[in-house]
């Protein structure tokens, strides 16, 4: 690594459990891909990688195992640029992939890079994402600038960017104040249906332009986040929950970014994932009721002494003096048991991710068609929903481990409904 930089980095607080789930959970991969208006030089977009490896320490490691606890090491092999034909993204194969945590590849115009959570999380992924394309760019010999969107290549590594941010802006919390069962909430709805053979997953995505979600999500007096996050429990609500009497809430995970509200600049894992839970008490629930609901649940967290408790309940079994002591082996089989228990008994229902515009300088923006972003779905969570808005148009995917689209369809007809002009695409003939 560059100087001053050292040669090996502790996991943040909330990515040491990502290894230890590997083959009961799957691996919780995301992945941000980039559509540019030209196909992909492999060689250019090779020497980018390995320009910029050397300025972004935290993702130019690999994982190894430790006495007590998985760490990154260095990792001086050279980057691989894989060639795809499949947009779904599978397993990374850290041997195959020179044993680096993210995998980088390309299909005729468009760049992806698939992230393991145990690196970063998707804020830290687009900046790593917006430093390759720049690269690339000027690699390729056009004249663009950064615009203080993109940190300059000549500078050196910015130590903020490695910090683990957990561990940073931890306070000392009672074990009692850190409301466990409230933060997971009880055992949410488990979304049913015909699963994919061989643990592969269905992706559709639908673009449209931004400003038709605003005027929607308007007319709710809801930010955009309250307005997708309702609309997909109440299309769960209407086309996948049928006759439980609610008996169980359909619960929906948000991650939130801690970065602006705690002042970091970390590219590591630094969000909290927020349950919201919205209890099934009638058979005539309106969608106004799912973004009321998220709208409330989500200023409760959202209040300073709350995001804190959150913080210090994610670090504070990490400072325990016990827990330092076992050895990883014995971590490994309690967490697996821990795991078990939370999986039976507080399963959500499905996870939306909305990390809002991504700013790329506009001297960038001749270069780029588009921008999409979604995450891998795990055992323990059958649908995701990931957006991001880049130019002035959201993308909106949808991976999902059933075959069945009606929840999707749902979605998508209610936002045309509202006068979205949504492009809809697939990786199965299922549309």
């Amino acid at each position: 690594m560059e100087k001053d930089v050292p040669g090996w980095l502790k996991l943040d607080n909330s990515a040491r459990i990502y290894p230890m789930i590997y083959n009961q959970n799957g691996q919780n991969i995301f992945r941000v891909s980039c559509e540019l208006t030209e196909r992909v030089d492999p060689v250019i977009l090779r020497n980018a990688l390995k320009d910029i490896l050397p300025k972004y320490p935290s993702f130019n490691v690999k994982l190894k195992r430790g006495v007590f606890w998985y760490y990154f090491e260095e990792n001086r092999k050279p980057p691989i640029i894989f060639n795809e034909a499949d947009i779904a993204a599978d397993k990374i194969d850290f041997k195959a992939n020179n044993d680096y945590i993210f995998r980088a590849s390309y299909y005729n115009s468009t760049v992806s890079l698939d992230f393991d959570h145990s690196v970063t999380d998707g804020k830290g992924g687009f900046e790593f994402v917006k430093a390759l394309l720049f690269r690339y760019f000027v690699l390729q010999g056009h004249d663009i600038d950064g615009a203080n969107l993109v940190r300059p290549f000549d500078s050196p590594p910015d130590k903020g960017e490695m910090e683990d941010s957990f561990s940073v802006n931890y306070k000392p919390v009672r074990i009692r104040d850190v409301r466990l069962n409230e933060i997971l909430g009880r055992r949410g709805y488990e979304i049913s249906g015909v699963p994919f053979e061989n643990s592969k997953y269905g992706l559709i995505t639908g673009q449209c332009d931004i400003s038709a979600i605003k005027l929607a999500a308007k007319k709710y007096n809801a930010t955009v986040t309250e307005y997708l996050g309702g609309l997909l429990m109440y299309s769960i609500y209407k086309t996948n929950y049928n006759d439980h009497s609610g008996k169980r809430p359909i619960k929906l995970l948000i991650p939130i970014n801690l970065r602006r509200l705690f002042g970091s600049r970390t590219l590591r894992n630094f969000s909290f994932a927020s349950v919201v839970e919205a209890e099934i008490k009638s058979k005539d629930i309106t969608l106004e009721y799912f973004i009321g609901e998220i709208k409330k649940q989500l200023t409760k967290t959202l209040e300073e002494a709350n995001l804190r408790t959150a913080v210090a309940g994610i670090v504070k079994v990490d400072k325990n003096f016990l827990v330092k002591l076992l050895p990883l082996p014995v971590k490994y089989v309690i967490f697996r048991l821990i795991q078990e228990f939370i999986w039976k008994f507080k399963t959500n229902t499905a996870i939306f991710t909305n990390p809002g515009i991504i700013d790329i300088p506009r001297t960038m923006h001749p270069f780029i068609r588009q921008l999409n972003f979604f995450s891998a779905p795990v055992r323990s969570l059958k649908l995701n929903c990931a957006t991001v808005t880049h130019n002035g148009e959201i993308s909106i995917s949808f991976a999902r481990r059933c075959k069945e689209t009606d929840i999707m369809k749902f979605f998508f007809n209610a936002l045309t409904k509202e006068g979205a002009e949504i492009g809809v695409v697939s990786n199965y003939a299922e549309l």
